[in-house]
């Protein structure tokens, strides 16, 4: 009996010695499969940040475009005892240019500054009294223009005549893709934007079409820019009439 007793109890002892091993042996597998599966989450989550480090520039500078979100100024245009508004996407400008003489030399150069645009976009109002537009008017286009792709290359500030003028250029590498222009005095105050390839150069053949002012690149203006009328081309292609 006391034989049968100890090879019971020796055979009990093996078995859980066997168990023992097994559960030790499944939680050395179940740790491993843990371990590696947390190592694959960290890889993943290191080259998810990655990406992101490396994109987020390049999504900055892509949110900023050369077109401006301009105000309808509705309240401005109210008060003003002037005022251009000139909207101009490719089409009406191609139609625009259908109006200008080829055979003219200005008219000619203006064409051709033209094929290479997308837009011009033209506001420009005048008071009969000091101070009848507010900053406020105008900052929801300034923080358009604190984008990445936007830098200001002109700006003159005048305590005589009170008059502010700020040219921003976006480029694209060594190209002009969008120009805008503040220009603000006690009693005007005009804005210009224009879309596309831009050649300096050739921009200013602009000056004086389609309510374009002038622009003095070359040298900062002392003066606000007054605005130009808006030519019988730009008139005819807005359905807009030239002050």
């Amino acid at each position: 009996m006391r034989e049968v007793r100890a090879m019971s109890k020796g055979r009990a002892i093996s078995k859980s010695r066997a168990m023992s091993e097994v559960r030790t042996t499944s939680e050395v597998r179940t740790t491993s499969k843990v371990c590696t599966t947390n190592k694959v989450c960290t890889t993943n989550k290191v080259c998810a940040l990655l990406c992101v480090a490396l994109f987020l520039p390049g999504l900055a500078s892509a949110a900023a475009e050369p077109r401006l979100a301009l105000p309808d100024f509705k309240e401005l245009a109210d008060k003003a005892t002037e005022s251009v508004v000139i909207t101009m996407d490719p089409s009406l400008l191609n139609l625009a240019s259908r109006f200008m003489d080829a055979g003219n030399a200005e008219d000619a150069a203006a064409i051709a500054v033209i094929k290479g645009l997308q837009g011009i976009y033209v506001r420009s109002f005048s008071f009969d009294r000091d101070d009848a537009y507010r900053p406020a008017d105008v900052e929801a286009i300034r923080k358009q223009l604190a984008d990445p792709g936007w830098k200001r290359v002109v700006e003159t500030r005048s305590k005589k005549t009170h008059a502010d003028v700020d040219i921003y250029l976006m480029t694209e590498g060594d190209k002009v893709r969008g120009l805008a222009l503040i220009a603000s005095e006690p009693r005007a105050l005009t804005i210009v934007n224009v879309v596309g390839a831009i050649d300096l150069d050739k921009l200013r053949k602009l000056e004086g079409q389609f309510g374009v002012p002038k622009l003095d690149l070359d040298a900062a203006p002392t003066s606000a820019a007054t605005p130009a009328p808006a030519s019988p081309a730009a008139s005819a292609a807005s359905g807009t009439k030239p002050p």
